[in-house]
């Protein structure tokens, strides 16, 4: 998997340039809207509203469209362009700074699209797991809070996304929904850690805050609470998730290894230990995914394992 990398050089494009960057970009990269409005120069108000208007989410649903053909388009589009460039009196065959700036973002595109393998394209079952903490500050404390995106196919789990820092309430519910933009076209179970101490958080805190925050974006994400009762964090961690590490079969998205929600995510992971006294929110929250993952595959495989855990340190 890999992410978009293109370069906000878009200042010079016109209001009209823009929107239909925005278009392509949404229908064809499945970004979030606050990335596409970062990558074309326009407010993240703006581009919802263009994505309303222009009945975007629609367009991308009922998209038919290759990716061979796709990138042939493109490759049209650049085709014409220097031919247009090279048409042009001697001393004026160079392109302008908006024709420059166009190429370098339908090059990036079609570099990322080659190169992209698709969510769907390498997990047969996806889900979100989120550990919402108990804090709503962006100031450091013991707590993390959690949202990953993971994702199973065969023996393979992917950890796909993950946010994981000090945060607000309302940020962390935002994640959601930019993992929800990620994920668009695929079926998808939402779930956040709801034990005995979380849950009047969970009820009279998030079920509202997601309500409120799900009017603004039009829809709301179908949250599940996981009411397990989990036994001891580490016992817990150590169980489920050391043989995957060992054996190679819990994979984290190389595209992210910049991203620094990602590389705290790999931190806990290192750290977890009996003695280590620190965060681990995320090894914890990955545990209560993959949990998740093998309850949702045995139950549709109607068989069921169980299995003594033994102790084994990372």
């Amino acid at each position: 998997m890999h992410c978009l990398n293109i370069v906000n050089m878009s200042k010079e494009l016109n209001r009209e340039e823009k929107k239909k960057l925005a278009k392509e970009l949404f229908l064809t990269a499945k970004h979030p809207q606050r990335e596409i409005a970062k990558i074309v120069g326009a407010s993240e108000n703006t581009i919802g509203k263009w994505v309303k208007d222009g009945k975007w989410e629609l367009l991308r649903a009922n998209l038919t469209t290759t990716k061979e053909n796709i990138l042939s388009n493109w490759y049209l589009q650049l085709a014409e362009m220097n031919n247009n460039i090279t048409n042009r009196k001697e001393g004026e065959r160079f392109p302008t700074s908006s024709e420059s700036d166009r190429m370098i973002k339908i090059s990036s595109a079609i570099k990322k699209l080659e190169t992209e393998t698709g969510i769907a394209e390498i997990t047969s079952v996806c889900i979100v797991y989120a550990d919402p903490s108990t804090s709503n500050s962006d100031v450091k404390n013991n707590s993390f809070k959690v949202v990953v995106l993971m994702g199973r196919k065969g023996l393979n789990t992917y950890i796909i996304k993950a946010y994981c820092n000090h945060t607000s309430n309302y940020e962390f519910v935002e994640w959601f929904y930019d993992i929800s933009s990620l994920v668009q076209g695929l079926t998808v179970q939402y779930w956040i850690e709801n034990n005995t101490l979380q849950n009047p958080f969970y009820q009279q805190l998030f079920i509202p805050l997601f309500r409120d925050i799900g009017k603004r974006h039009g829809y709301m994400i179908p949250i599940r609470p996981d009411t397990r009762k989990k036994p001891d964090k580490f016992t817990r961690i150590e169980g489920t998730l050391e043989p995957p590490v060992r054996m190679g079969t819990l994979i984290f998205n190389e595209a992210e290894k910049e991203n620094p929600n990602m590389q705290t995510v790999i931190g806990q992971f290192t750290s977890v230990s009996p003695t280590y006294k620190g965060a681990i929110d995320a090894p914890d929250a990955i545990e209560g995914g993959y949990y998740i993952l093998d309850m949702n595959i045995m139950a549709r495989a109607g068989t069921y394992r169980y299995q003594k855990r033994s102790s084994r340190r990372y």
